[in-house]
């Protein structure tokens, strides 16, 4: 059976290769997207977002009978193994 090491110094190296992997997936992931495209992805959302927050789509009345029923795509994506 393995044993974990619960000492503190563990965990902080435990969280500072964690740190470096996903800076090093972040840079490469930044470097197969344009900064234009990029802008324009988030510029889209935000637009989006504002939009809907204006004209109260959807109402909070709404969100809150239908919040079991709400998953974000991202994480429904996630949970299907789709990403």
């Amino acid at each position: 059976m393995l044993q974990r090491d619960p000492s503190p110094s563990h965990c902080e190296e435990t969280s500072a290769s964690m740190k470096k992997s996903l800076s090093h997936t972040f840079r490469y992931i930044l470097y197969w997207i344009s900064p234009k495209a990029l802008f324009d992805i988030h510029r889209k959302a935000m637009a989006q977002a504002i939009h809907k927050a204006m004209h109260h789509q959807p109402d909070i009345d709404w969100l809150l009978a239908h919040q079991d029923e709400i998953t974000h795509k991202y994480y429904q994506m996630g949970m299907d193994g789709k990403i």
